[in-house]
């Protein structure tokens, strides 16, 4: 008995070992499923949509355009490609002279990765508003600029590993990127994001580039079908991560999980399970490579999540010895003023 939904098929989902072409997937070609770019040199790619998750491997001398992306884009081994991306996260690993315009929803990490320039957002494309929507994504909550380095005292890596480009008269060559559709009657393109002097987007047909749409794909019964992508359940949007001593431990991990206590320790374990559960949904789907792919990541990201949240119990453990200390009655006056300097030591927000 037919369900009525039809088979995907992963094939239409991902862009492979493909030289000097421009690839394009139009809006409501991917429709929050996962895709994946690898092995492109020289070429072009737009995918005008919101996507699930984005895996960009092996990619040279490219320009990837891609619409808002619900959960992570991971851009690996990547030389010399310019991206523009909306992201619930991004993740860099092994790239290098890559400039990338961006927006993100929690704190980019890099890793690995050299001669990286940050730039503001700047596409505009028909229905990208809408596809901001469909991806949660909340066009005011942007920490694009929050970069967290794990490589950062990794001597063998070229210096700097990143530059980040944010007022105009740093970035003086910054201009919107607007993709038109082919047509008449296509709708102009639009964005939810401000641009980076803070003004509104204004559409000018003469400054757009006019995206080739593809002919129709064709049905084929010899290509494995893709089950829909993981989808996680829906959650009410939390606050922006705030600068603390606690950042760089959550900041691989969904910003939607929260601690029971509302502790910064408790929330960090929360939301690295949240991260975890999700990879391991993910996983079921994927193939023997990615699954070991995944697997790679999960023992590095649970490594560095239990490092990270036990500093975190030592240097709360420490803080309340010392403010246990210092409220101690004492009738030696030195020993109170000593109490009182080490409460102060520990409690000193980080350099």
């Amino acid at each position: 008995m037919s369900t009525g939904k039809r088979k995907l098929n992963k094939a239409d989902f991902m862009f492979k070992k493909r030289t000097n072409e421009v690839l394009v997937k139009a809006p409501g070609a991917v429709a929050g499923q996962q895709f994946m770019v690898a092995d492109l040199s020289g070429c072009t790619v737009y995918v005008l949509d919101h996507s699930a998750v984005v895996t960009a491997d092996a990619c040279s001398d490219c320009t990837l355009v891609f619409g808002p992306v619900e959960g992570s884009f991971f851009l690996r081994d990547c030389t010399n490609c310019t991206v523009i991306v909306a992201a619930g996260q991004l993740r860099t690993r092994d790239c290098r002279d890559c400039d990338i315009f961006l927006f993100a929803a929690s704190d980019p990490i890099i890793e690995a990765s050299t001669a990286m320039v940050f730039h503001h957002y700047n596409a505009a494309y028909p229905g990208l508003s809408a596809h901001f929507a469909a991806a949660g994504l909340d066009p005011a909550v942007n920490r694009w600029t929050a970069m967290y380095d794990f490589s950062r005292e990794d001597d063998s890596l070229d210096q700097p590993h990143y530059t980040i480009l944010d007022t105009p008269d740093a970035d003086p060559a910054w201009a919107p990127a607007a993709f038109a559709l082919p047509g008449p009657d296509a709708p102009p393109p639009d964005t939810p994001i401000a641009l980076l002097d803070n003004s509104a987007f204004v559409y000018s047909p003469d400054s757009a580039t006019v995206v080739p749409l593809p002919a129709p794909a064709q049905d084929s019964a010899q290509e494995p079908a893709l089950q829909p992508a993981h989808q996680p359940a829906s959650q009410p949007a939390a606050d922006p991560p705030s600068a603390s001593p606690f950042t760089a431990a959550v900041a691989a991990a969904p910003d939607s999980a929260q601690g029971d206590d509302g502790s910064p320790v408790a929330t960090a374990a929360a939301r690295a399970r949240a991260f975890i559960a999700n990879l391991e949904a993910s996983a079921a789907e994927a193939t023997a490579a990615q699954k070991a792919d995944a697997a790679d990541q999960l023992a590095a990201f649970t490594a560095e999540r239990q490092a990270r949240i036990d500093a975190a119990h030592t240097a709360n453990a420490d803080a309340e010895a010392a403010l246990a200390l210092a409220q101690a009655p004492s009738s030696n006056s030195a020993d109170s003023w000593s109490a009182s300097l080490l409460l102060a030591l520990t409690s000193a927000p980080p350099s």
